[in-house]
């Protein structure tokens, strides 16, 4: 495959070890520049281009490089995430947060709580996941639907709320062709902290989950441990997650592998 790499990974963990392995294994790769919000790509100059690329293409960058692969029309391209309500169908109480509630941010009421995680249903950048208070959330929501004009955060934007939850470790799984390829630990207890370990443990769940089902041909699996055991925190594009600790040659040889048998060419 040709690899399009949006430039603004360089400020990434593992950005250069994701370059070293494409030059080492010989695989054709451009890396790119694209405008905030934009859909188009961009020379030296600021000027917007079109790449003609014949191969299959696999993109890695912003949520807003969907819109660049699907102007170009790559495959596969940017390979999108499915959403909480998809997720919660499927996986049922595996997720972390199967007892949330959705709704607009224009209409969803919030819990009588002290503290409570907020988060877009879609897989979105546009507002991060986070703990809030009901007074800074309906600060931030007041200003949000102040907003007149162009915005990424549009009052019909769907967010989930949940119910605060104990979590001993954070753990980043990157699935390609249903199998666990490469992850890391991310976070233990309120502490960020990149690591390579990921263990058994976490890697037959992620496997057990995938088998149970596997929603894309490749995308990132968070995983949390906690109190009541393993659970899905959430489900991210493999092409804009962040890399943290993964082995990023790992992770290159199995979508290799994976285009080389045909897999992107059939049903995920």
């Amino acid at each position: 495959m040709h690899w399009i790499i949006l430039a603004a990974l360089s400020r990434e963990p593992g950005f250069d070890g994701l370059m070293a392995s494409l030059q080492n294994r010989g695989l054709p790769h451009t890396v790119v520049r694209k405008p905030p919000f934009a859909n188009y790509l961009v020379d030296q100059n600021d000027e917007p281009i079109t790449l003609e690329i014949e191969e299959p293409v696999f993109v890695l960058g912003s949520s807003t490089m969907e819109d660049v692969s699907l102007k170009h029309g790559w495959t596969p391209g940017y390979i999108n995430a499915p959403n909480f309500d998809d997720c919660l169908a499927n996986w049922g109480d595996l997720m972390l947060n199967h007892d949330s509630v959705t709704g607009r941010i224009d209409e969803i009421q919030v819990p009588d709580v002290e503290e409570f995680f907020t988060r877009p249903v879609e897989d979105t950048k546009s507002v991060p996941g986070r703990v809030m208070t009901p007074e800074k959330f309906e600060e931030w929501r007041r200003g949000v639907l102040a907003i007149d004009g162009f915005t990424t955060i549009p009052p019909e934007t769907m967010l989930q709320i949940a119910p605060l939850k104990e979590i001993w470790a954070e753990y980043r799984c990157m699935m390609v062709g249903g199998q666990y390829a490469t992850g890391s630990r991310y976070r233990t207890g309120n502490t960020t902290e990149y690591h390579p370990d990921v263990g058994p443990m976490i890697i037959n769940f992620a496997n057990e989950c995938a088998e149970m089902w596997n929603p894309r041909h490749a995308y990132a699996l968070d995983i949390a441990h906690t109190p009541e055991g393993l659970k899905i925190i959430e489900t991210n594009s493999i092409c804009s997650a962040g890399f943290y600790s993964s082995n990023l040659d790992h992770l290159v040889l199995a979508l290799e592998n994976f285009h080389a048998s045909g897999g992107f060419e059939k049903p995920a």
